[in-house]
């Protein structure tokens, strides 16, 4: 079950960064305030933890590989929009639209100063879809989904920068037509502190968002409604901890 929890540090700032983590597995649905729109922009500050230390840190070589087998869309990383359910993506013909590891399981790797959320076969996060039935429509990412380390203590290289920002851009393209479609346009800020509303709004209206591609938004001719609901799923023994999130709408 999901927490809040007040991320603490050995140094300044040792406090007031209210935190939720997720439990291991546990996904987060948080609806837009937006029925309709044309172009929506999604921003997460978030850090990662073991599933037994609130505050912790990671060992290098801790991993967290999913190793549930049941359907296949439990075991990728999810971060996007779908509808407000709680089917997951694939599930019950659930569409989503965002980052997914979709050609293999996720994983959690440490690396030098970073760990990082990434695929299971090629190390990186891909961008597309989720559609009928758990059939995927993807263009792989440049690189994983990278995090600072949570540091707790002074003398690292970066003492206080435990939290990573995230934020994707949304283009809907062709609307309401059997050619729908919707562009993903993605920032990722690696090593960044506490972060307050208005670090977020900050964030996510004066990134630059780099294109990872258009992707179907319709089937069999017939155009999806549009995803109203952020959606967060890491499927491994690795917890999210997220720091703060939001979601405006550009037009």
């Amino acid at each position: 079950m999901a927490k809040i929890y007040n991320k603490v540090l050995a140094g300044p700032p040792v406090s007031g960064d209210k935190t939720l983590i997720l439990d291991v597995r546990e996904a987060l649905l948080y609806p837009t305030p937006y029925d309709d729109w044309n172009s929506l922009t999604i921003g997460i500050g978030c850090s990662l933890t073991t599933n037994d230390d609130d505050n912790g840190a990671f060992n290098y070589g801790q991993g967290g590989v999913s190793r549930i087998t049941s359907r296949l869309w439990e075991n990728e990383m999810f971060f996007g929009l779908k509808n407000n359910n709680p089917n997951l993506p694939g599930e019950n013909n659930e569409p989503f639209i965002g980052m997914l590891t979709s050609s293999g399981n996720s994983q959690v790797r440490t690396q030098s100063v970073f760990c990082s959320i990434e695929n299971g076969e090629n190390n990186l996060v891909d961008f597309g879809t989720v559609y009928s039935g758990g059939n995927f429509t993807v263009a792989a990412g440049a690189e994983p989904w990278y995090f600072p380390l949570p540091l707790t203590m002074t003398g690292n290289l970066f003492p206080y920068t435990y939290n990573s920002f995230c934020g994707l851009r949304y283009t809907v393209n062709n609307k309401g037509q059997s050619g729908q479609s919707i562009s993903i346009g993605y920032n990722s800020t690696r090593a960044i502190g506490p972060m307050s509303d208005s670090d977020i709004r900050t964030r996510i209206t004066g990134s630059s968002y780099t294109n990872c591609g258009t992707f179907p938004w319709s089937e069999s001719g017939n155009a999806y409604p549009l995803p109203t609901t952020l959606f967060l799923r890491l499927p491994t023994q690795i917890r999210m901890r997220v720091h703060g999130l939001g979601i405006i709408k550009n037009n």
